[in-house]
């Protein structure tokens, strides 16, 4: 069986959602906030692709505003009021965090890891790493979500100690170069 952080996430929350979606196959529509999210999640990944040089506040914002889709409002207020607070996390975050000061080793970095054993039975457990920082004493790994911007220093995770170690485990197995494992912080 393979299962990814979302999925595994769904079936703590609620078994009967993971079995219309997963077992099922019964497909939902993406609602606002997730839409809201993604164009979030875009915005930071072009934020943070490595170039000579980082995106200003006002390109970050442009990219934001030519990406933005009015249609998944149910009206002008809410959609005047979604599009105003994601310039508020886009202005905030950029004014705490400075791109060029990072040192990228890897964004959207996928992983797999195998869990169980031939008795219990064998199960893969797939992510997306956001984004993998390299410093001078060590490395931390990033995986966000729009409510939790901003933060000033990038080692959150997960609020689950589980899928925290879900993701050092993969980082431990993919960095053989590194001389130190990364830090993990879940608060």
């Amino acid at each position: 069986m393979r299962i990814s952080y979302s999925t595994l996430d769904t079936y703590q929350n609620c078994p009967l959602k993971y079995k219309f979606r997963e077992i099922d196959k019964i497909k939902e529509p993406k609602s606002k906030e997730a839409v809201f999210g993604t164009l979030i999640h875009s915005v930071m990944k072009y934020i943070h692709t490595p170039s000579l040089l980082s995106p200003t506040i006002e390109q970050a914002l442009d990219y934001f505003a030519k990406s933005w889709n009015s249609e998944v409002y149910e009206n002008e207020m809410e959609e005047r009021a979604a599009f105003t607070q994601g310039v508020t996390i886009i202005q905030n975050y950029l004014s705490h965090i400075k791109p060029a000061n990072y040192n990228i080793v890897d964004l959207e970095s996928r992983f797999a890891i195998e869990i169980g054993n031939d008795e219990s039975g064998r199960h893969t457990v797939s992510g997306i790493i956001d984004r993998i920082d390299k410093t001078a004493m060590r490395s931390s790994i990033t995986k966000r979500r729009a409510r939790c911007l901003p933060k000033t220093r990038l080692t959150m995770i997960s609020n689950s100690p589980s899928i925290s170690r879900l993701f050092l485990i993969a980082i431990r197995r993919r960095s053989t170069a590194w001389t130190r494992l990364p830090s993990v912080s879940t608060t």
